[in-house]
């Protein structure tokens, strides 16, 4: 037991750490503030929008200098360059049988995102995870470096994951962003996608009420509120 609360207190520190070195004292004090805030009471909306791969589409190409691959394991140090995942957090996603690509330029990562074709972490769903809708696959977790914000980089890894997609037969690619995202939004539109189902969520101390409301048309959609509403 005292080794495992020594662990414990080792992986705090190093937790403690990395978001110190990523947003300041002051920054750190603010997102511990606001989660113990969020733990008691909270408000969000987000939407889901689909892209469709068998059809025609906007497309966006990488700069030549950026280099997209599929990350490992080994790979999830590179991931302190960015305002993302802990890499004990990116390993849980690997383990959960989350696909980690990684776009860089030289030895400097600029744009990272993550499919799922299983099941995807949404933090509306019961228990933190929800089934894909098949046979989409699911976007999540994308995040530009802010050295190489305004290069498009971000939509031309999705026009790039989309075409091996569809290569694969697969019809569409789901993700979700926060309702009040317009920048992520126009980005994800430049290559096509568009909105599918907005949903609302509200907890209150234990309590805590999804309500979706599905595009009309949207099959998708329409799964999505029969797996998040309650």
């Amino acid at each position: 037991m005292a080794r495992d609360g020594a662990e414990g207190a080792l992986q705090a520190a190093r937790g403690m750490g990395r978001r110190l070195r990523r947003h300041g004292p002051r920054g750190t004090a603010e997102l511990a503030w606001h989660y113990a805030r969020t733990r008691v009471h909270l408000r969000d909306e987000h939407v889901w929008l689909e892209l469709g791969l068998q059809g025609q589409r906007p497309r966006r190409e990488l700069p030549e200098s950026v280099r997209l691959r599929r990350a490992r394991e080994g790979d999830l140090a590179l991931l302190e360059q960015l305002p993302t995942l802990s890499e004990g957090a990116a390993r849980a996603w690997l383990r959960a049988g989350g696909e980690l690509w990684l776009a860089a330029e030289g030895d400097r990562v600029a744009f990272v995102c993550w499919l799922f074709r299983d099941r995807t972490p949404v933090g509306s769903a019961r228990g933190g995870w929800m089934e894909v809708p098949r046979p989409a696959v699911s976007l999540e977790g994308s995040v530009t470096s802010p050295h190489f914000r305004g290069r498009s980089i971000a939509p031309a890894v999705w026009s790039r994951l989309a075409d091996g997609l569809a290569a694969e037969g697969v019809p569409a690619l789901l993700t979700t962003i926060a309702a009040d995202n317009a920048a992520v939004r126009r980005a994800l539109e430049k290559v096509g996608f568009a909105e599918i189902a907005r949903v609302h969520l509200r907890r209150t101390g234990p309590r805590v009420t999804v309500r979706v409301v599905a595009s009309p048309g949207s099959d998708n959609g329409a799964r999505l509120r029969a797996q998040l509403a309650r």
